[in-house]
């Protein structure tokens, strides 16, 4: 019963792991083909408030790929002193 509790522990951490990669993949997609595609250049207003808000909005997804990160490794290393 213990070891089917082991396996099963393994398994949702695995999978926890699995999917903070792909939030993490998903985040990297939204900052290169969403926010860092907007180009400025050619407003005619508003071009200062746009990139103050682009340059915002990189500083969060900077934060949190930061703590997506820290969640991956606290999962490996979890992972790695669960008995098998």
């Amino acid at each position: 019963m213990v070891a089917q509790g082991s396996a099963a522990g393994r398994e949702a951490l695995g999978k926890a792991r699995t999917t903070v990669g792909q939030l993490n993949g998903t985040l990297e997609k939204l900052q290169l083909e969403g926010v860092d595609s907007v180009t400025v250049g050619e407003l005619e207003s508003g071009q200062a408030e746009a990139r103050a808000a682009r340059k915002s909005l990189n500083v969060r997804i900077e934060k949190l790929a930061a703590r997506l990160e820290a969640m991956s490794e606290h999962l490996k290393v979890t992972l790695e002193r669960c008995p098998p």
